[in-house]
Order: structure tokens, then C-alpha cells, then sequence
């Protein structure tokens, strides 16, 4: 392990503890005053009373249903073809994270990232770390903390940065740009070790059963178009034409 790694290890897991003050600043300083609500209220005023974009507001709304898209956003929410408890409740759920709480998972996953590479840099063998170290990662990480950081969760909110519907572009640029230095720290590290669904099938590979390996192999350049045709496929039914 040379002093580069380790220096590099030190201002990512830095970086990383800044990045995540700064993307929880305002929620870390503003009062705790609750949502504001109200029915005579419409869907444009209660996103800037409440600092939400209204298009996330639309989007935890669609979850009920897809229709809700449509929702004139200028009309009082009484006039509305919609319960205004969904809405509440919609607001409630921009409003419940933990600031906090949410510093903290992205320091630790910072920190495991640097202490995998570190190690594996460190080691010859890491069969039995992997074997250990994958499975804890998931139940932590993906199960106990939640599902973030999420690597996949910055670059969907890059798209959605261009569709309008995350309101703080800084935050978002930030985040994809810390995930991506990791990723160039590390080969695959994202994939194997801070993607939780990666890792969970990193973790299903080392049973044997699972690591027996095929004979067949797709062409890479097959498997490469076959993804691009199927990312622009995701793209466009989650964004394109979409009110």
C-alpha cells in the first residue's frame, strides 16, 4: 500500500464528509417548522413555500397514480380531482429526512470504500474478506441504513436535472462528480463495493454454486450496443414527453 493510496483514501472520505455538509446545509439550519399546507393553496405554491420542486411533488404523486401528472399546477388544490391527503402526505415525505443521519451513512460508506481498496491493495488474497466483508456491506448499507448513497441514485438524478425535477443543481453535480472520483479511484469499485445491488450479486458469485462459469460469451460489442439501446429505452419511457 503506498502513501498515494492512503492520501487519496484521506480526501475522498474528507471530501465526502464536506460534500455531505454542504448538500445538508440548508436542512441542517432551517427551523424545524413542519410543512406548510394548505387546500386553498395550489401545487405551484406549496412547492416554493416548502423548497420542493413541484415535479417531485408530481412524482411521489404518480406513485398513487400516473395520472396525477396532469394535475393543473395553478389551480387551488380544493378544485383538484385529487384527495389532499395524498398531498400531504406527498410533502411530509420531502420533508422526513434525517440531515444528520443522512452525513453519517455517506461518511461510513465513504470510509468502507477507502478501507476495501486499502486492503485489497494491501493483500494477495481476499477471498475470505469478500466472503465476510460483501454480505455485512448489504445488510448494512442496503438494509439497515437504507438505500443510500446510492450510485445509480446520482446518475438518475442527472436526468432528472435536465428534466427539471431536482431543484438544486449544485447538490446534484457535486454528488455525481464525488462518485465518479471514486470510480476512478477504483476499477469496478462502485459496481462491486458502493452499489448495494452490486454487491449483493457480487456476494451471490462467491458461492460456489454461482461461480461456475458459462462457456458461451455474449461479444462485447454486442453486450455494449444491446446496453446503450436498452439505457436510451429506460430514458425515454421515464422522461421523454413526460408533463
Amino acid at each position: 500500500m503506498s502513501k498515494t493510496n492512503l492520501i487519496i483514501a484521506v480526501f475522498l472520505v474528507t471530501a465526502t464528509a464536506l460534500a455531505s455538509v454542504f448538500m445538508k446545509w440548508q436542512d441542517l439550519t432551517k427551523a424545524d417548522s413542519g410543512i406548510y399546507f394548505s387546500e386553498q393553496a395550489t401545487l405551484k405554491e406549496l412547492a416554493k413555500k416548502n423548497d420542493v420542486p413541484v415535479k417531485e411533488i408530481l412524482h411521489h404523486l404518480s406513485h398513487e397514480d400516473y395520472a396525477y401528472w396532469q394535475l393543473p399546477r395553478n389551480k387551488p388544490l380544493e378544485q383538484l380531482a385529487i384527495d389532499p391527503a395524498i398531498v400531504k402526505h406527498a410533502l411530509e415525505h420531502e420533508d422526513e429526512d434525517n440531515p444528520i443521519f443522512d452525513i453519517l451513512k455517506f461518511v461510513l460508506w465513504a470510509v468502507l470504500l477507502a478501507v476495501v481498496v486499502l486492503y485489497i491493495l494491501k493483500k494477495k488474497s481476499i477471498e475470505k474478506f469478500r466472503l465476510i466483508a460483501m454480505p455485512l456491506s448489504v445488510v448494512i448499507f442496503g438494509v439497515a441504513l437504507g438505500d443510500s448513497p446510492n450510485p445509480m441514485e446520482a446518475t438518475v438524478k442527472i436526468f432528472k436535472l435536465f428534466n427539471k425535477m431536482t431543484g438544486e443543481p449544485v447538490i446534484v453535480v457535486i454528488s455525481f462528480i464525488l462518485f465518479t472520483l471514486f470510480s476512478i479511484w477504483g476499477a469496478k469499485l462502485l459496481c462491486s463495493w458502493g452499489c448495494h445491488l452490486g454487491t449483493l450479486q457480487e456476494s451471490l458469485f462467491n458461492i460456489p454454486l454461482f461461480r461456475e462459469k458459462n462457456k458461451f460469451q455474449v461479444p462485447f460489442v454486442v453486450s455494449l450496443v444491446s446496453r446503450l439501446v436498452f439505457f436510451y429505452c429506460i430514458y425515454y419511457a421515464a422522461f421523454w414527453n413526460r408533463p
